[in-house]
């Protein structure tokens, strides 16, 4: 197993195709760890103060595997994966989840060139990976702290959907039976699946202007409201589609646009991003109503197996979506030192939240 570290944004660019196919074809399924969208978050989303890495692992001139790294200028004794308000996973991208193999090398890659590392942390990991399930106790010289830090949203759609349907509550399905009529009534409705070559950057303005319609963009947090953001979305958008990952999902009532998805197909998978909608007519819920032409296609699609909405939201309990966790995975070397100092930090963490969780139970 051959090994490489690359720092540098030009350089990255050589393993584009190869990264790209392999987040697709990877059981992981996640579009975060792909080049287009770690490329992106590094070119445009870090501090002025950071800095990072990239490990690339290969056997038999196949690449197996990607570890993208974060630190701060000059202090790489903490590490952590691509994290943040538009990066929701970080993780290692595997060829296969069974190789802890691949971990493990890559681990003491990036001992023996920088032995005096002292925290790498995993941010978003799935309990299917590594890093989330019971292989974890694999990796070799190494302390695992592991907490749940989250969860997301998805819908396995092998199925058929009007089984899917009828579990769905008669007083849900009754309510979008009549924002149908509702919306309806502002023109012909219409939905607009757009992917593959047609998936172009003309559509990316469409759903700027849509999510800067509404609460985002008068609370500033839109993407149009940070030019930062703007060149992260406009990157991420180009690559996804270099790489035929992009998706586009837009709901019409006569000529007017009111909901949109940015959505990003893998294998067997379509993750649902960013979600836009017109907030003049909320007796309508656009975005409910998009969902459901979403899932009756994907129950109707043979290449897609799963939608996943990647966060949670309490309107995904309506749609009888699973929920699965996400977990923060430090990794300690095996030396007192560093151990002592992780094992402090995360039982610290951990006093917090049994405080702040007594708190809202108190107040409440």
């Amino acid at each position: 197993m051959i090994f490489k570290t690359v720092e540098c944004i030009v350089e990255l660019k050589d393993y584009a195709k190869e990264w790209n196919d392999l987040a697709y074809s990877s059981c992981q399924g996640s579009p975060f760890l792909s080049y287009a969208w770690v490329s992106s978050y590094l070119e445009h989303q870090l501090n002025s103060s950071e800095s990072w890495l990239c490990i690339f692992a290969h056997e038999k001139d196949k690449l197996v595997g990607v570890l993208p790294l974060v630190f701060s200028e000059g202090k790489q004794s903490s590490m952590h994966t691509p994290w943040g308000s538009h990066v929701y996973m970080g993780d290692m991208l595997l060829s296969d989840l069974s190789r802890i193999d691949v971990v493990n090398n890559a681990i003491s890659h990036l001992t023996e060139e920088n032995p005096s590392w002292r925290r790498l942390e995993f941010y978003g990991t799935p309990k299917e990976s590594p890093g989330g399930c019971a292989q974890v106790e694999e990796l070799t010289g190494c302390r695992i702290f592991k907490e749940v830090m989250g969860y997301g949203s998805y819908l396995t759609t092998t199925g058929n959907y009007e089984e899917y349907n009828e579990s769905q509550s008669t007083k849900f399905r009754s309510n979008m039976r009549r924002r149908i009529k509702k919306l309806g009534k502002l023109g012909d409705i219409q939905t607009n699946f757009v992917e593959n070559d047609e998936a172009d950057a003309v559509h990316l303005q469409k759903f700027f202007d849509l999510e800067n319609s509404g609460w985002k963009g008068k609370n500033c947090t839109s993407i149009l409201s940070s030019q930062k953001t703007i060149s992260f979305y406009t990157s991420l958008v180009r690559r996804l589609q270099d790489a035929n990952m992009l998706e586009w999902h837009f709901l019409k009532a006569g000529d007017k646009i009111v909901a949109g998805h940015l959505a990003v197909k893998t294998k067997g998978k379509l993750s649902i991003w960013k979600i836009a909608y017109d907030e003049d007519h909320p007796e309508c819920s656009p975005g409910n109503i998009l969902a459901e032409h979403l899932y009756k296609r994907a129950f109707a699609a043979k290449e897609i197996d799963e939608v996943d909405c990647v966060t949670f939201h309490n309107w995904h309990n309506d749609w009888c979506l699973a929920k699965r966790p996400y977990y923060k995975l430090t990794i300690s070397p095996d030396r007192i030192a560093p151990y002592i100092m992780n094992l402090a930090s995360f039982q610290a963490g951990k006093l917090v939240k049994r405080a702040k969780s007594a708190l809202k139970s108190y107040i409440s």
